[in-house]
């Protein structure tokens, strides 16, 4: 019997992992970070569909934040996911 992928935000969990590696991580003047990745390959756009549907989940009747501000709790949620997978992994 095989194993089904573990899914992050509908995504599979290797193709996550894959696209971990071509991440770029940019501090900006402001103390913040900057994460962009490249979105044409396979691994590029799962992340980019993960964290577009993160995103919209964190919309809520009493709670509307900007599209930029879910996105980036998106980008942490499926890092923190991905981390405690890879512990249980372990």
């Amino acid at each position: 019997m095989t194993q089904e992928p573990t899914l992050i935000a509908g995504e599979p969990l290797p193709l996550l992992r894959q696209g971990i590696r071509s991440l770029e991580v940019n501090r900006r003047g402001d103390d913040t970070l900057h994460v962009s990745w490249p979105t044409d390959s396979e691994s590029g756009a799962a992340w980019l569909r993960a964290i577009e549907r993160c995103a919209a989940d964190f919309i809520t009747a009493d709670r509307q934040d900007p599209l930029e501000i879910r996105r980036k709790l998106a980008l942490l949620l499926i890092a923190k996911v991905i981390a405690i997978v890879n512990d249980r992994d372990v």
